[in-house]
């Protein structure tokens, strides 16, 4: 029998290991769970975003929380329904024909420019008392301490850097010497 000699049995290792590697590393299309993803340019933008953050402890407490309350949001099932319905049957249609999809978009945002429902007495009647009552519990909850200290520490991080980057610079500028400045040479009129 033909035994794989030591370059083969090296080579079969290698790419194992780099298939082991590559399905680690490569995300899989869709999660074990069945849950949708996110369109590739949310998932980066949503990856980058994250990463920026990471470094404010404020935001990513922050970060933390929004994500533990939509884990546990009631909404949660019927939007992730929502978004597989509408991943099956309305985006093959709308990659069929992006340019029926745009004129749609386009007549859709133009109706609502020229109906200007926000302005609706309707709308209007309806939504003053809630802005009314928003604005209010929006001042108690600033008013109470958990959130006070939420927001101080979030300014206090991001105060940090831009001062550190301040004194960075204006360091910088102290150790540059001073280059003295020539007096303007001025010429004599002719006569």
């Amino acid at each position: 029998m033909n035994e794989p000699t030591s370059k083969e049995r090296a080579l079969a290792m290698l790419a194992a290991s780099r298939g082991r590697l590559r399905a680690r590393m490569v995300p899989a299309p869709e999660p074990p769970d069945g849950t949708p993803t996110l369109p590739r340019r949310l998932r980066v933008m949503w990856r980058y975003w994250r990463r920026r953050l990471a470094d404010t402890p404020a935001a990513t407490l922050a970060m933390a929380g929004v994500h533990e309350m939509w884990l546990h949001h009631p909404w949660r099932p019927l939007v992730l329904r929502t978004q597989r319905e509408l991943d099956q049957n309305v985006m093959p249609t709308l990659r069929r024909h992006p340019w029926l999809a745009f004129g749609g978009a386009l007549a859709l945002g133009a109706g609502v420019a020229v109906a200007r429902p926000w302005r609706w007495k309707v709308f209007t009647e309806r939504w003053r008392p809630m802005r009314r009552r928003a604005t209010r519990w929006l001042i108690v909850q600033v008013a109470r301490a958990p959130l006070r200290t939420a927001l101080a520490a979030l300014f206090a991080s991001l105060a940090v850097p831009a001062a550190a980057e301040a004194t960075a610079e204006a360091a910088e500028a102290a150790s540059e010497p001073e280059t003295p400045i020539p007096d303007p040479v001025i010429p004599e009129p002719v006569n």
